[in-house]
């Protein structure tokens, strides 16, 4: 009797007041950003001070891919998986991450070659490691390893903190949707610097958003989006080497 007293007297406390739905939205797209931006930034102070304490080796590789891989492994935590959905085998899904990855690659070099009349065969578009006007062991480094760590942390934001964290609470078609909106808007700063690369980023927010709603990980799209950036980031350099 006392202890249903008690229970009935003493009204629910903060800690079982369920957030909005308005406030999920916006912490989860506030965390989204924290991830991308905020490791982004991180990265690119080590690169910078790894350019001003001796840019002949990139000793920035190490701790950058480690504070990438970090934010990876937490954000496992950020969602829960759709009971609804029956993610497929590791082998299929691993197929389907690096097909949909050299796609993405492959539809990005086409559309540098219609819209800038194959000025990446020619070198003269200026992408990962350029504007680092430092030693060429630097910028080699930036631009091999950068683009595929950016995948770690631009996944984990995009989809664990956004798209998988929110699919139960706006729905798994409106969560991709936002999630793929939120990934373009995050790269205006390149947009801006190089307008063809749209297609790519529309497309690969699309591809690795429906990878992420099909296996319900963040680990498929990081391998799809990470290899679309290799493909990118080693053939711009092959083909600029080859034209100088």
């Amino acid at each position: 009797m006392n202890v249903a007293n008690s229970q009935m007297n003493y009204g629910p406390g903060p800690a079982s007041r369920k957030p909005a739905r308005s406030e999920v939205i916006a912490s989860s797209i506030l965390l989204c950003v924290l991830v991308g931006v905020g490791t982004d930034v991180l990265v690119t102070v080590m690169v910078y001070l790894n350019a001003w304490a001796g840019p002949a080796f990139p000793w920035f590789i190490a701790p950058a891919l480690a504070i990438s891989f970090a934010v990876f492994r937490r954000s496992r935590g950020w969602y829960k998986q759709l009971p609804t959905v029956r993610p497929p085998s590791k082998a299929v899904s691993a197929l389907a991450s690096v097909l949909l990855g050299a796609a993405i690659a492959a539809a990005a070099l086409l559309s540098v070659a219609l819209v800038s009349r194959d000025a990446l065969l020619h070198g003269r578009i200026e992408l990962t490691g350029d504007h680092y006007h430092t030693t060429a062991a630097l910028r080699a480094g930036v631009s091999l390893t950068v683009p595929v760590m950016a995948a770690l942390y631009e996944e984990a934001g995009a989809r664990a903190a956004l798209q998988l964290r929110l699919q139960h609470v706006i729905g798994p078609v409106s969560a991709e949707v936002l999630a793929g909106i939120v990934f373009v808007v995050l790269h205006g700063f390149v947009i801006a610097k190089s307008p063809w690369q749209v297609p790519f980023l529309a497309l690969s927010a699309f591809a690795n958003g429906r990878l992420a709603a099909v296996t319900q990980t963040v680990g498929y799209p990081v391998l799809s989006h990470g290899l679309s950036n290799g493909i990118l980031m080693v053939t711009y350099i092959i083909f600029r080497g080859m034209n100088r």
